[in-house]
């Protein structure tokens, strides 16, 4: 009994190797080898357990270890690891350094997204707030960048950051899309504000990538800087004018003249010509009245839009499969389009400031024009506005007669002068036409209209004014414009101012006489008597023998004259 603890004792303490037993005796932590005389046994070896003398094992799987003289295997402890040579044959563990964590007495380096800080862990920790990442190993969470954004794993086991892209900003290692009516132009924004607002006329909706994302669209829209949406014109108001340029696609016309000459230039009108298509196989993508911006499409592969605001690329169908061609209206040509190509190209950046597409306020529609869908135009020659956001067409009403109203006019106009006449709806004074005359009876300088000149009478139109034929003269026509009238009076006959025939009245009796042209009869001198020009001539007897004499003649001798007549 002594001898059994003796060898007991040494065994723990492994001092047993080479022991001699006798076999009576039962050992457990030693193996004994019978063909050996002096050393039959000897501690198991590490890795290895002798729950008897006869029998030795593996230590077995990672979660145990077996030292040396090991009866059975030893659990590793919780956080330790076992180490060995083999997987079955583990003789010893060991604390979890840190950086790692050991389960079922495996080393397992901590997994991204998480972090190990101490020795002897078991478990890893998860990272944290997303403004923290975990890489593989980690023994403390890393602080994400500025302008970088947490991934992967859960919103507590991120283990990457990125750089927030364009048209985003990050903020505490979350990524936010800019607020509409602010664009982001850069990668790793940090803040709300990305690069700034939005500028006027353009509107930026979430995650806008350029200060000009978005044109504000057509008349009837208006973008203040940082809009994330137009906004729609009042009723009454305005964004674009008739003085703004064609669109995109079109050019101005040359105007073409009317053909009327009579109006007066008290009143100039500024003629515009319209707005139309560029020519086919040009294209014009900005806003501009000029025909030389209508640019040639530059290549064989492309052919102008319907709209002529662009051109587009012939592909084959088999092209088509693979690959798209996209038109460059910088470069007027045609390239290859890319995913990163349309990502960098903001959707409005051919549009111009202050055109009809980027108007950025609203204006209230003033006296003289009328307001529709945001577009202001002036009120119509012969018209009047006097009244502010007019929306009619119409506007007051139409222009008084005896008074003229220019296109945008805010209150008639007095016609001016008794040679201009302004009948009603009338856009500028008239002058009054040859052989024309104003209404006598309508004061001077607000005449309606102008009627033609009667019998007897001339009008030149200069002066708006009818004028009696001069006497000696007569006017048998209308319309007459020159003071010589149809011409002078007949002879034998006198014509008083005002005359309508070339006998007007008979000369009289033989006591006068009347040659041609004359405005009144002239009395026979004394030793004279009247006669006619031409014995062929007859008097004409219905007013009278000798009314209508024409000449004088001296007294022949042989015959005295009284009275104009000659007595033998």
């Amino acid at each position: 009994m002594i001898q059994f603890v003796l060898i007991l004792l040494l065994a723990t303490l492994g001092l047993t190797s080479g022991l001699h037993v006798e076999e009576s005796v039962t050992l457990r932590g030693y193996v004994c080898h019978s063909n050996r005389v002096h050393q039959p046994c000897e501690l198991c070896p590490k890795g290895f357990f002798c729950s008897d003398k006869e029998t030795i094992q593996p230590c077995g799987n990672n979660n145990v270890y077996c030292p040396l003289g090991s009866i059975s295997p030893k659990n590793v402890t919780e956080g330790y690891y076992s180490i060995g040579d083999e997987e079955d044959k583990r003789y010893s563990q060991q604390i979890c350094e840190a950086g790692f964590y050991c389960v079922d007495g495996v080393k397992k380096i901590c997994p991204r997204g998480y972090y190990c800080p101490i020795t002897g862990l078991s478990s890893p920790i998860e990272c944290g707030a997303s403004n923290l990442y975990c890489l593989e190993g980690a023994t403390k969470p890393t602080q994400v960048s500025t302008g970088y954004y947490s991934v992967g794993g859960t919103n507590t086991t991120r283990h990457r950051h990125e750089i927030a892209p364009k048209g985003y900003y990050a903020s505490d290692g979350v990524v936010l899309p800019c607020h509409s009516g602010h664009y982001g132009d850069s990668e790793g924004l940090s803040t709300d504000e990305c690069s700034g607002v939005c500028e006027s006329g353009w509107y930026c909706p979430t995650a806008s990538t350029s200060p000009r994302q978005v044109a504000c669209g057509q008349e009837d829209r208006y973008c203040p800087t940082g809009s994330s949406s137009p906004k729609s014109v009042q009723v009454g108001y305005y964004t674009s004018t008739e003085e703004y340029p064609c669109r995109p696609g079109t050019y101005r016309e040359e105007p073409v003249a009317s053909g009327d000459v009579d109006i007066s230039p008290i009143s100039t009108q500024r003629m515009d010509g319209k707005c139309t298509l560029c020519p086919e196989g040009t294209y014009k993508h900005i806003s501009g009245d000029e025909l030389s911006l209508c640019i040639d499409c530059g290549t064989h592969q492309a052919m102008s839009t319907p709209s002529r605001t662009t051109c587009e690329c012939h592909q084959s169908a088999t092209d088509k499969t693979l690959f798209t061609l996209q038109y460059n209206v910088v470069e007027s040509t045609c390239y290859r389009l890319s995913e990163t190509d349309a990502d960098e190209l903001p959707p409005d950046v051919f549009h111009l400031p202050k055109t009809q597409f980027t108007a950025t306020e609203e204006y209230p529609c003033e006296k003289g024009h009328y307001c529709q869908e945001g577009i202001r135009y002036k009120c119509p020659s012969g018209r009047y506005g006097d009244r502010d956001l007019e929306t009619s067409a119409e506007c007051a009403g139409v222009c008084l007669e005896g008074h003229y109203c220019g296109e945008g006019t805010v209150s008639p106009t007095i016609c001016g002068a008794q040679h201009l006449y302004c009948p009603q709806g009338t856009s500028t004074p008239i002058y009054v036409s040859e052989g024309y005359y104003t209404d006598e009876d309508e004061p001077n300088d607000m005449k309606t209209s102008q009627h033609i000149c009667p019998k007897g009478y001339y009008c030149s139109g200069e002066d708006g004014l009818r004028h009696p034929c001069p006497s000696a003269t007569f006017g048998d026509e209308l319309s007459l414009s020159d003071e010589s009238c149809s011409g002078i009076c007949s002879s034998g006959y006198y014509c008083l101012e005002g005359s309508t025939s070339p006998t007007q009245y008979p000369c009289g009796n033989s006591t006068v006489y009347c040659p041609h042209g004359s405005s009144t009869p002239i009395l026979v001198e004394e030793g004279y008597y009247s006669a006619l020009e031409s014995d062929a001539i007859l008097a004409e007897y219905y007013a009278g023998p000798n009314s209508t004499q024409q000449i004088q003649e001296l007294c022949e001798v042989g015959f005295y004259c009284k009275d104009g007549v000659k007595v033998s």
